[in-house]
């Protein structure tokens, strides 16, 4: 199954979108 994201960077402020199939991973990797 595949995600669609919109999500801010806690870090930066800055706004990531895409797709993915690992949701957590990908919210790892922007924060």
């Amino acid at each position: 199954m595949f995600y669609n994201y919109i999500i801010e960077s806690t870090k930066n402020g800055e706004i990531y979108s895409g797709y993915t199939e690992d949701l957590q991973k990908r919210l790892k990797e922007h924060n």
